[in-house]
């Protein structure tokens, strides 16, 4: 069942409608008396967060009134997420707590302390957080850790658990029908270009990207080797995609691949491509991991082969000859 049009719609009503759709009257109390607490914390909120503010709870309850009405529907024994601390991702763990079905976060990305969604919740009240999920499915022992940290003393709550990174497992084989279609897929499209540098840009959708973006015209315009730029945007910006293709135009550039390589399994591409740059995108994270047995079962090259350390770059304001030198090697790698 695809829900994303109905959620949408509850929104819309939730904003423009609120007198055909009726929300919790005491509201304005509640983030009046939230937006007190804030103020005396902090010497001034600007009237833009209030708003921001009232507007996310008017959300928030209207999209668990929606989640609950399919629950009670589907009766669940449990419920699994990603990405629990987006709005609609915590309207439905806490539509799940009322109705008493326990949430799990899948972990999509980096974690650790620092995290403001893992890490650091240091007044975890005595029944859990209604937000929060009950369950966090983590890849290590590393995010299991920094998550013990805080929800030891309520783990009836909330808990990791240690279930490991199941898709890029089976991304690492070759016997799935899914991964060999797209092995199939992404080196079908490469063959295009079959003498050129492939080099997978994951994008943030920060402001970073300008960044990463000027660094891709710098390369383009000082070295002399046939290059295709495989640009994949941040699954939460996919609108971004008008922005670089008018950015490239600007700069000229036309050797990218922007629909491909944001539509394609993250994990297929990382086994097919050349080169993986990103300036902040926690895939620097699972890079290494994907790259590094990729390198040793698909693309052997030899004694002078790539370290996987080598085979990604974050970039920062003085990579681009660090980042020249690394095509250069796979260049000539790629030819012996």
């Amino acid at each position: 069942m695809f829900i994303q049009p109905y959620c949408d719609l509850v929104k819309y009503k939730t904003l423009y409608f609120r007198r055909y759709f009726p929300i919790d009257r005491d509201i304005d109390h509640k983030v009046e008396s939230f937006t007190n607490f804030l103020a005396e914390q902090v010497t001034e909120i600007p009237k833009s967060v209030v708003l921001s503010v009232k507007k996310d709870f008017l959300l928030l309850k209207s999209l668990t009134g929606f989640y609950k009405k399919a629950l009670e529907k589907l009766s669940p024994d449990m419920a699994f997420l990603v990405n629990y601390y987006s709005l609609d991702g915590m309207a439905f763990t806490m539509a799940c707590r009322e109705l008493k079905i326990p949430t799990i976060d899948i972990q999509h990305g980096l974690q650790g302390d620092l995290h403001f969604a893992y890490g650091r919740w240091f007044k975890v009240p005595s029944t859990g957080f209604q937000l929060l999920p009950s369950f966090f499915w983590v890849w290590s022992n590393l995010e299991e850790a920094v998550i013990e940290k805080w929800s030891h003393q309520v783990s009836q709550y909330h808990r990791p658990l240690v279930g490991g990174n199941l898709w890029m497992s089976q991304w690492k084989g070759n016997a799935d029908n899914t991964v060999t279609y797209y092995d199939k897929e992404i080196l079908r499209l490469k063959e295009s270009h079959s003498k050129a540098i492939h080099i997978l840009v994951t994008l943030s959708g920060w402001n970073f990207d300008q960044v990463l973006l000027d660094r891709i015209r710098n390369v383009n315009q000082n070295i002399d080797i046939d290059i295709v730029w495989w640009i994949r945007l941040h699954p939460s910006w996919p609108e971004d995609g008008k922005k670089v293709r008018q950015i490239f135009k600007d700069y000229g550039i036309s050797n990218y691949e922007l629909e491909a390589a944001s539509a394609l399994p993250l994990y297929g591409l990382l086994k097919n491509i050349d080169l993986h740059l990103t300036h902040t995108s926690s895939v620097a994270y699972t890079t290494e991991e994907i790259i590094s047995a990729i390198n040793v079962q698909l693309k052997r090259k030899s004694q002078g082969a790539l370290k996987s350390s080598e085979s990604h770059v974050e970039v920062g304001e003085t990579a681009i000859e660090f980042l020249m030198s690394v095509i250069k090697k796979e260049q000539h790698l790629s030819l012996n």
